[in-house]
């Protein structure tokens, strides 16, 4: 039973990991395109 209740705990604990990471790796790339934007008109 404890198995069970535990189960979808760990699940929206994963959930909730991947979606930080994702957030964090979405910041990194539009940071990195407004780095991009601001230096292609000196180019």
């Amino acid at each position: 039973m404890s198995a069970h209740l535990a189960h979808p705990l760990g699940k929206k604990a994963l959930k909730l990991h991947c979606t930080g990471l994702l957030m964090e790796y979405l910041v990194a790339l539009s940071m990195q395109l407004l780095v991009v934007v601001a230096t292609t008109p000196l180019l």
